[in-house]
């Protein structure tokens, strides 16, 4: 498969300028390869090309996953689930919240004396789900959220320190 990536503009045929890194030029021999020595320079153009590279592929990958599974076909938050997204700032969202939960903290119901009593926080964390969608945020009481915050840290560090069963 190594041949195909740069197979551009040969019509389909394996054959073609080598314009990344060389290659035996067999799809077995290529199989067998155990590392790749690009090109002189080539590290650099792709620096300077990463944001080209990445439109290109992300314009490509989404459609093609939505055409190889019918049931994301109206996700409109794939993009995102994908290539993750830029955080933004969530606190904009705090007044609405304020409002929409009757001025009290999401999971205490305690009341919140004004939206900056609180924090806006993502009720799936980011870490797990990256989208800042006003439909995975809450306003929750600071102290609220800052205990779910060590739970979360605590069950990472369960996660990390877990033992794997031996086999």
């Amino acid at each position: 498969m190594l041949y195909r990536l740069q197979s551009v503009g040969t019509g389909g045929t394996q054959r073609g300028e080598r314009f990344l890194y060389d290659h035996p030029p067999t799809a077995t021999e290529c199989a067998r390869l155990t590392h790749l020595t690009l090109k002189p320079g080539l590290s650099a153009c792709l620096r300077r090309l990463y944001g080209v590279i990445v439109s290109m592929v992300q314009s490509r990958w989404a459609p093609w996953v939505r055409q190889n599974n019918r049931s994301l076909q109206q996700d409109s938050l794939l993009e995102a689930f994908l290539f993750g997204c830029n955080r933004t700032a969530v606190s904009v969202h705090a007044e609405r919240f304020w409002h929409l939960q009757d001025r009290r903290c999401f999971y205490s119901g305690d009341r919140l004396s004004s939206p900056r009593s609180g924090e806006v926080d993502h009720f799936i964390p980011w870490s797990r789900y990256p989208c800042d969608s006003p439909l995975n945020l809450v306003l929750a009481s600071k102290r609220e959220n800052q205990r779910r915050r060590e739970r979360a840290d605590a069950a990472a560090d369960a996660v990390k320190g877990a033992h794997t069963p031996a086999a």
